[in-house]
């Protein structure tokens, strides 16, 4: 058979019916324009982060968790894990960094950053996109992946080691993909989700006498290098470090819902669903009418599976935004797919302005998730700082509840020099209290935390005097639970 090439996807000769999936899956090498519209995409995605990189380690109390990790090990060279379960590879990487501080630690996430918007783009240039360059860009600016990748927090790289294990898969590397799952998972553990998709997508993918095969090598080679992350931490913590970090209260189905769509695009529920939906309904359209649908079938049905794993787990723990991170792109990739070339690119350009402009999670009035993202973290390190000073004017053995603010406040103390702290993450129980009123110790909490105390640990520290640690404050703009 012999075939000619037609908007990047291979198109056979002489009018024959063979698969255009097939077709997909063998594009012809870079060309010279190709490499330097990636070399372009790759600036432009780097080059918007560096202005974002040095306000803090980040909103999420784990960006303070994580470093405090990253600074024993590069400190002592003994393996610690910033919490359950272990990030050994996370971890490890940035005690390489720790020294250079945010700028150094956040740069590191910059550069997952461009990795994963470089893998995506590959992979739908693998899968026949005419537009990927365009659909990679608007993908490096969605809010929950830009948010995520100017802040020291594990979610972008593990995102971008599944997709450069995506894309190995797609190349017929079974075995390179695997490791680079294994280090996905050794990033973040939850990545392993990513096998099951990743395993029925080679299958489908793959000619007969390599499904069996590559399948195995998939898993092998994942379940090898992901051991071998996990290594450190189960030599210092054996099986107990596979454990996770207590639960608070189960979010109201508002604030969950908030989560998984203002969290992650930047718009309320209902702008999302209904765009969401809007695309689907007219890329469902023109696909049924051109059938292009087939060329890419099996990764609309990995895409798929991706979405509805990761939305499960989502439902069953939504405490993070950061969480739904792994679907955007398999979101992305399966609304392209519905649609035939001339349309992909102008839903790129509609959608680029879209997330540029997004308003974000924490803040409705004002438009600039990335923006808002930049002042809370400013806002955190200022309030950080009032809450030191503040505590180093109370009476002696003052005790302050301070709950998600500490780990911050730990790095803030260590810079400082100072080793003795009366700051507590909760009182966990009554007893506690009752101690600290016969030694006549006065207890502080930040605005809010007497609530959180009640809901966590069925303490009611307000009902043993324990007061507000500032009369008028606005501490919980930069609170959030972890």
């Amino acid at each position: 058979m012999n075939w000619v090439w037609s908007r990047g996807v291979q198109q056979p000769r002489h009018g024959t019916h063979e698969s255009s999936n097939q077709a997909a899956g063998h594009p012809h090498p870079l060309r010279t324009r190709e490499l330097a519209g990636l070399a372009l995409l790759l600036l432009a995605a780097f080059a918007t982060r560096l202005p974002w990189l040095s306000a803090g380690y980040g909103i999420d109390p784990d960006c303070s968790r994580v470093i405090t990790a990253a600074q024993h090990i590069a400190r002592t060279g003994e393996y610690t894990s910033s919490r359950g379960p272990a990030y050994p590879v996370h971890e490890y990487m940035l005690s390489a960094v720790v020294g250079g501080g945010p700028v150094f630690t956040n740069g590191l996430s910059a550069l997952f950053g461009c990795a994963a918007v470089l893998f995506f783009a590959l992979i739908l240039r693998r899968v026949g996109v005419t537009a990927y360059l365009l659909w990679a860009l608007a993908f490096a600016f969605v809010p929950v992946i830009f948010v995520n990748s100017v802040c020291t927090i594990d979610y972008v790289p593990a995102l971008a080691f599944s997709l450069a294990s995506t894309y190995c898969l797609l190349s017929k590397w079974p075995v390179a993909s695997g490791v680079l799952l294994g280090l996905a998972i050794g990033t973040r553990v939850t990545s392993g989700a990513m096998l099951l998709p990743l395993a029925i997508w080679g299958y489908l993918e793959n000619s007969k006498d390599r499904r069996v095969r590559d399948a195995l090598l998939l898993v092998m080679a994942t379940l090898v290098a992901g051991s071998a992350a996990y290594l450190p931490a189960f030599l210092k913590y054996g099986t107990a470090f596979f454990a996770f970090a207590d639960w608070t209260v189960y979010p109201a189905l508002q604030s969950v819902l908030l989560m998984g769509t203002k969290g992650v695009w930047g718009y309320s529920p209902g702008t999302v669903i209904g765009s969401l939906l809007l695309l689907l309904l007219v890329g469902g359209f023109l696909a049924f009418k051109s059938s292009t649908w087939r060329a890419g079938k099996h990764a609309l049905i990995a895409s798929g599976l991706v979405v509805v794993l990761y939305t499960i787990a989502f439902l069953r723990a939504p405490f993070e935004a950061g969480y739904l991170v792994p679907i955007v792109p398999f979101v992305l990739l399966g609304i392209v797919l519905l649609y035939p070339p001339k349309a992909q690119s102008l839903v790129a350009i509609a959608l680029l302005p879209a997330f540029l402009l997004a308003p974000g999670e924490n803040e409705v009035s004002r438009p600039g998730a990335i923006v808002n993202d930049h002042r809370i973290r400013m806002q955190k390190h200022e309030l950080t700082l009032r809450i030191i000073d503040r505590a180093n004017q109370l009476p002696p053995g003052s005790v302050v509840v301070v709950a998600w603010e500490l780990p911050q406040l730990l790095i803030y103390l260590e810079a400082r020099q100072q080793v003795e702290h009366p700051f507590v993450y909760f009182i966990e129980r009554e007893e506690q209290m009752i101690e600290h009123q016969r030694l006549g110790h006065e207890v502080y909490y930040l605005e809010g935390l007497d609530y959180h105390n009640l809901q966590a640990h069925a303490v009611d520290i307000v009902k043993f005097g324990a007061r507000p640690l500032f009369e008028t404050d606005s501490t919980h703009v930069a609170g959030n639970a972890s």
